[in-house]
């Protein structure tokens, strides 16, 4: 029997079935070619059980691998992202025990530069900002000492 997509008879491979379906519409928002997020995984898994070979169907432990290989992967970025949470609130917990004390810090012309912190405030980029009482701003990463 002869598949919808190439032609040739058998069962398709996602690569197959990703190269095969890429149309200009999709490139919108297209993520990289390393990254695949779950909805585009089960569609690429209803697609591949759509065009196969009814005489020839595939393997249920396959399938059952490859559901567990993403899933494995969809755990270990939940983890990394939740590092990435912890780290920062490990952060602001450090600059917020420095309110009120005297900190140094390399000044712009590379000088120790000495200053009381007033407030602590995490960017845009996630970077901890701390305010000084002189009007200063101090990224947490160039503190040198406390007082």
């Amino acid at each position: 029997m002869t598949d919808a997509i190439n032609g040739s008879s058998g069962m398709l491979t996602i690569d197959q079935i990703v190269a095969n379906s890429a149309t200009p519409a999709d490139t919108t928002t297209k993520k990289s070619s390393n990254e695949i997020d779950k909805d585009m995984f089960l569609k690429l898994l209803v697609t591949q059980l759509k065009y196969q070979d009814p005489l020839n169907p595939a393997d249920p432990s396959e399938f059952l691998s490859q559901t567990a290989t993403f899933t494995s992967v969809e755990k270990l970025n939940q983890l990394a992202e939740m590092g990435i949470q912890t780290a920062l609130a490990t952060k602001m917990s450090t600059a917020s025990s420095m309110i009120g004390r005297h900190i140094a810090y390399a000044g712009t012309n590379g000088a120790a530069t000495t200053g009381v912190v007033q407030t602590a405030q995490i960017n845009d980029s996630g970077d901890i900002i701390l305010s000084l009482a002189d009007g200063n701003e101090v990224n947490l990463t160039a503190v040198k000492s406390l007082a």
